[in-house]
């Protein structure tokens, strides 16, 4: 019983790595975010998803879009470049080469996160093959069913 919970609760070397991985890995999600909001652009963004559908909630002003634009992308690449630094200088300062695995090594924390996203790729990739495969099949039952019918 337990499972993988048992990892992190017997070894706090899981936690550390996963707070570390993961905890940066949120930028990363906030930065796909803003890309999302670039796609439709800000001001649309800002209009239509969240100004329209408030419910008695704070409408956003034309100054997010400047954050949104300008501010916030600085932020993901500050923080990004600051913890990478910070990573390699403290494997430097420790006398181990920036590259090797470890709890909080910045080599580890790209590996998994390239495991993640190859993991995801690969279920869009199949989710997509079975969802044409699906759509096809329904397309040629309803073609069969069209052509009986116009026979009759």
């Amino acid at each position: 019983m337990g499972g993988l919970s048992q990892i992190s609760a017997t070894n706090t070397w899981a936690l550390t790595n996963q707070d570390c991985v993961w905890g940066f890995a949120l930028i990363i999600n906030g930065a796909m975010f803003l890309y999302l909001v670039y796609h439709v652009t800000a001001a649309v963004y800002r209009e239509e998803f969240i100004n329209l559908y408030g419910s008695g909630d704070w409408y956003l002003a034309v100054t997010w879009e400047w954050v949104i634009r300008y501010l916030a992308p600085l932020e993901v690449a500050v923080v990004l470049v600051w913890w990478a630094v910070d990573l390699v200088s403290s494997q430097v300062k420790r006398g181990r080469p920036w590259y090797q695995f470890g709890t909080e090594t910045v080599m580890g924390t790209l590996v998994q996160w390239l495991g993640l996203m190859l993991l995801l790729i690969a279920g869009n990739i199949v989710g997509v093959y079975l969802l044409r495969r699906w759509r096809d099949r329904r397309g040629r039952t309803e073609r069969a069913r069209l052509i009986a019918q116009t026979r009759t």
